[in-house]
């Protein structure tokens, strides 16, 4: 997005530009931006952002919606995830895995932390790192773009990091701040 905004374009656009020979990469990128309503348009205090990973033979990109208050309370509103795992056995597990990766990239960069002292992570169960709660959690839609073929690519782990890079895209848009360090909730995203 940084390369993207330094050469005023559209960071849909410039992924698509970079991935020209990449199909794949093409399908997922026009099927990301249109169940997402893809958008740089959007009011101040209001942001979308891109994130793509790949691990395991498979490709996710996700597109998170946030909104921050003038205070810089952050909230994210809905996350759109665009898998190929080349083949499904069963939509409905891998639509949980992809979801509960999301929670799980969630809690990581915005409301878990770890602090070790002496060599010892100090969370060590659900009371101390904390997950987003309910009502925290976005709406998060799961689409597959399969290319079928040769490939089986894995499931789970490969929807998690993307999510990081897609809020803090999105933050960006949002408040006109880069979010350099996890977890978000540390930084000052206040603006106005």
């Amino acid at each position: 997005d940084e390369l993207a905004q330094a050469g005023g374009k559209d960071p849909l656009q410039l992924r698509k530009e970079l991935t020209a020979d990449l199909p794949q990469y093409q399908r997922m990128l026009t099927m990301l931006g249109d169940k997402a309503g893809w958008t740089t348009d959007l009011p101040r205090g209001t942001g979308m952002g891109i994130g793509i990973s790949e691990e395991f033979s498979t490709p996710v990109m996700q597109c998170a919606t946030v909104s921050v208050s003038r205070r810089g309370t952050l909230t994210v509103e809905k996350i759109v995830a665009v898998v190929d795992c080349g083949h499904l056995v069963n939509p409905e597990i891998a639509t949980n895995q992809v979801e509960s990766a999301i929670v799980y990239g969630l809690s990581f960069g915005w409301t878990g932390d770890l602090t070790i002292r002496n060599g010892i992570v100090q969370e060590n169960n659900f009371d101390t790192f904390q997950v987003p709660r309910i009502s925290q959690m976005p709406v998060v839609e799961v689409h597959f773009s399969l290319s079928r073929g040769e490939t089986w690519g894995g499931m789970g782990e490969p929807a998690t990091p993307a999510v990081t890079s897609a809020v803090a895209n999105a933050i960006f848009y949002a408040t006109g701040k880069r979010v350099r360090k996890l977890p978000f909730a540390h930084a000052n995203l206040s603006w106005g």
